[in-house]
């Protein structure tokens, strides 16, 4: 991890909302060439490239993408492709349907390649989460996908560099996606997340100390020797109904103060509060 990843003098375009990186995305200028040699252009716009496209990828993996039978994309008039179904390209010299010269359509002109030359690297699976605004960037989309949260046409893919393919579907848990674009927490936020692990902490250590006291203090001799107890009698069909009856009350209950405290402002309730909420209403 680069101690400054985001720099200000040394200006590095990153896909990433991060204010610094807006910054220079907002004062960015083309590249000078004066008085600069082949070489030394070639070398700052592959340092650009690499820094904005594949910050992540490899550099076995950047040559391979870079081959020469890069796809060429030509752009078609939709209103041609609404008038015809293509029989008539078909039908050239001799067949009596030569087209008139003044009907005759310039051709398209295709999309430079250099266009295209990053068409594999935003087909990648952490670069459509970003560019669908998933994720705050591509390292956190990257870190969404290795642990777990998204999935490629309904099963869950670990692999950010997927290449996806036209008509693939990927979704992102929606806590994920909340919490990497929602508003940063307030001071108040902050301090009832501290508060509230301290709390946890503090349970934690106490239960573990009952329970080891439980475990050193011995059972007395007498406590051994008295006679067990008679059991219970079972449970009749009635008393069974009116316990189910009352556990069910219960959780609704349970389920209806879970969902006021999620219905209450952000500043009472800590966004880890709210996730296991969330989790607690879906179970």
């Amino acid at each position: 991890m680069r101690k400054r990843f985001h720099g200000l003098k040394r200006i590095k375009l990153r896909q990433s909302w991060n204010k610094f990186n807006l910054f220079n995305l907002s004062r960015a200028k083309p590249q000078a060439t004066l008085n600069r040699t082949f070489f030394q252009q070639k070398w700052a716009a592959k340092s650009m490239s690499r820094a904005y496209h594949g910050e992540t990828i490899r550099e076995k993996q950047w040559n391979r993408m870079f081959r020469s039978s890069v796809r060429s994309v030509v752009p078609m008039d939709y209103e041609y492709l609404a008038r015809h179904d293509g029989s008539e390209q078909a039908a050239g010299r001799g067949s009596g349907a030569d087209i008139p010269p003044q009907r005759i359509q310039r051709p398209y002109p295709r999309t430079p390649y250099l266009n295209m030359v990053y068409a594999p690297m935003e087909r990648r699976l952490d670069t459509a989460i970003f560019r669908a605004l998933f994720a705050s960037s591509t390292r956190q989309a990257r870190q969404f996908v290795v642990h777990g949260y998204v999935k490629v046409n309904g099963k869950k893919m670990i692999y950010p560099g997927y290449q996806l393919n036209p008509g693939d579907m990927f979704q992102v848990d929606v806590d994920r996606v909340m919490f990497a674009t929602g508003a940063p927490k307030d001071s108040v936020e902050r301090r009832a997340g501290r508060v509230f692990r301290r709390n946890a902490a503090s349970n934690r250590k106490a239960a573990t100390d009952e329970a080891s006291e439980a475990s050193d203090t011995p059972e007395p001799q007498e406590q051994k020797l008295k006679p067990t107890a008679p059991s219970d009698p079972e449970p009749t069909p009635e008393d069974q109904a009116k316990k189910a009856k009352e556990t069910r009350e219960s959780l609704q209950t349970i389920l209806q103060r879970a969902k006021t405290l999620l219905s209450t402002p952000s500043t009472s309730l800590t966004a880890k509060r709210k996730q296991d909420l969330r989790a607690f209403q879906r179970t």
